[in-house]
């Protein structure tokens, strides 16, 4: 096993009933943790919920194993939080992350809260553009502007560096780079999200997300994480902590996401007709890494159901079969070739069967 590599996918908040899209990212990480004979972590998201959510941890992780996706250690965001925490503390201590005085726009519910950097503001995820103000999508108080102490993080654009794939999102992650570049990035949040720090016998509320981000720093090995496409600005914040805190390397691998339109009936009964390995390789080969997002297709369903059981083993473990690499470089360079170009149903297909024959 490669100790300096970490194949991760990246917290997914366990539910009642799994989204079957909950599966891509883990059954990614199982392939390339075996191709690069690398580390496996599942990690979850239960900071999130002031509520327990034992029971849905338990659903999920019941769905991996009942998908037989296998993983080394799985590694849960709340039972983890004075850890993830640690690394915080560090970069406040390198003066990385600092106390300052700055004007904050929030409402009164708090889920509006950012930093007045000369932006033109239009409407937004959380709020909304009424005449001259901004109003709040959730609690409809008018968004207000003021002074107050915060603990912010100083971006310099300077010698950032990130590998991801697709290679087409580089230029959504290129959109933060320069909206921060050289601004005050906001790290505490005056709403209580449950976790604080003490800076000069001032308590900061630390955002939620910025407490699981830090999982780059939980060792000192380069990491492979995998998440949806919609996550292009927490890869960037990460990739941003990464660089400030010790430098290992990270391969971002964010994946299509699904839409869940599918062109078919009965879309969930027809999966879960399929043998266990089968499922894996529907759900692979159902994304389109030259796309944002994709839809479940029948057509590739009908490809995947034809296989025999012997047939669909020999295919998944082609995938899964060993790359050699000599730096991160190549081994970035060889993973992108694998999405782009090597994970094509016809072909692989037709491979497995000249090899049983």
């Amino acid at each position: 096993m490669d100790k300096n590599l970490v194949t991760m996918s990246l917290p997914a908040k366990p539910q009642s009933k799994t989204n079957i899209g909950l599966l891509i990212a883990p059954i990614i990480m199982e392939i390339i943790g075996k191709k690069t004979n690398s580390k496996k972590m599942i990690t979850l998201n239960t900071l999130h919920s002031y509520i327990s959510t034992q029971e849905n941890v338990g659903v999920y992780l019941n769905d991996l194993k009942k998908t037989n996706i296998k993983y080394d250690c799985y590694y849960e965001d709340k039972k983890h939080t004075d850890e993830l925490l640690l690394v915080l503390k560090k970069l406040i201590k390198s003066n990385i992350i600092n106390e300052k005085e700055v004007n904050i726009f929030s409402c009164d519910c708090g889920k509006v809260e950012f930093i007045e950097n000369g932006l033109c503001y239009g409407d937004g995820k959380l709020y909304s553009k009424k005449g001259d103000n901004l109003y709040c999508n959730f609690c409809n108080s008018k968004v207000i502007c003021k002074k107050r102490k915060a603990l912010v993080l100083k971006y310099n654009k300077i010698g950032e560096n990130i590998n991801v794939i697709p290679s087409f999102l580089s230029k959504e992650m290129d959109y933060f780079v320069e909206l921060f570049s050289n601004q005050d990035i906001l790290i505490s949040k005056k709403r209580d999200t449950g976790n604080y720090i003490l800076v000069n016998n001032n308590k900061y509320n630390i955002d939620i997300e910025f407490i699981w981000s830090q999982l780059y720093g939980i060792d000192n090995s380069n990491k492979i994480m995998i998440a949806s496409n919609h996550q292009v600005y927490t890869m960037f914040i990460i990739n941003m902590l990464n660089r400030y805190y010790n430098e290992n390397n990270i391969l971002f691998l964010l994946t299509p996401y699904m839409d869940n339109n599918t062109k078919f009936d009965d879309f969930e009964k027809k999966f879960d007709e399929l043998c266990t390995i089968s499922k894996k390789l529907f759900l692979i080969y159902s994304l389109n890494w030259k796309k944002k997002t994709c839809s479940w297709n029948l057509g590739t369903y009908k490809k995947i159901k034809k296989l025999s059981e012997l047939e669909a083993k020999k295919l998944y473990n082609h995938l899964c079969s060993e790359m050699s690499y000599n730096d991160f470089n190549e081994l970035v360079e060889k993973i992108n070739i694998f999405f782009t170009k090597e994970v094509n149903i016809d072909n692989n297909i037709k491979f497995i069967k000249k090899r049983i024959c």
